[in-house]
């Protein structure tokens, strides 16, 4: 006879399958790919003022919240930013400093996730809801540790207009693109994956 604890869902790490780590490596190198051109043109878009700047906020925030709907797990979304700023480490104009962008970039994407979701309930209203909490956590944690929001009260207003859109839109665009991926088989071994087909 089974024992209560032997029936209880593994939790943390000891949730992670060598297959789990495998794909989000494989979806982290092409997302590191796709966002290639995006981090190369950011320093153009600096010369365009800090509001071209900051509209690139939730483009980053995709990935990041694609992997945490489709895994469902702690720790998905800031595996998948660091994998993919590492890829794009080589070419950035920056060099390795780009991964303070990528550890940025997870972490808040994981507090999102963790707040909204809780790792459980990853619907549209959720998924936009952790956009926006990792773009407050994000803005936040520029105006404390850069204190890079100097600007004039009408253009602060835009910038986070602007950023917080965007990474609302991130959380909805990478549910979006998730589920359409789904349809194709690829995602079938992912927690998503499992959850459709018991659903059917």
């Amino acid at each position: 006879m089974k024992t209560s604890a032997s029936l209880s869902p593994k939790r943390g790490l000891a949730a992670w399958t060598t297959r789990d780590l495998l794909m989000v490596a494989v979806i982290g190198l092409a997302f590191g790919v796709a966002t290639l051109p995006m981090v190369v043109g950011y320093v153009a878009l600096l010369g365009l003022g800090p509001i071209a700047a900051y509209a690139t906020t939730g483009l980053h925030k995709i990935g990041p919240l694609f992997i945490a709907y489709v895994m469902r797990k702690p720790g998905a979304a800031f595996l998948l930013s660091m994998l993919t700023f590492l890829v794009i480490t080589p070419f950035a104009p920056v060099g390795p400093a780009i991964l303070v962008t990528g550890f940025l970039h997870g972490l808040t994407c994981e507090i999102g996730v963790a707040i909204a979701t809780r790792y459980k309930h990853f619907t549209t209203g959720r998924m936009v809801a952790a956009g926006l909490i990792a773009c407050a956590v994000h803005m936040l944690f520029f105006a404390v540790v850069f204190q890079v929001f100097n600007f004039e009260l009408p253009m602060l207003i835009a910038i986070l207009a602007v950023a917080f859109i965007g990474c609302g839109l991130a959380g909805l665009a990478a549910k979006a693109l998730a589920d359409v991926i789904l349809k194709t088989g690829v995602l079938n071994n992912t927690t998503l994956g499992r959850e459709r087909v018991k659903e059917v």
